[in-house]
């Protein structure tokens, strides 16, 4: 059975700002760090 991750962002910053909040990056590197175990996002 795979697994899903769902991740959440709450941030303030506006979604067509040119650079991407810190969030945005962190929610990134944790559904990358997850992709070795096959968990889907």
């Amino acid at each position: 059975m795979p697994l899903t991750a769902f991740a959440l962002n709450c941030s303030l910053k506006a979604s067509n700002d040119r650079e991407k909040s810190s969030t945005d990056r962190l929610l990134a590197d944790v559904l990358a760090a997850l992709m070795q175990y096959e968990v889907k996002g």
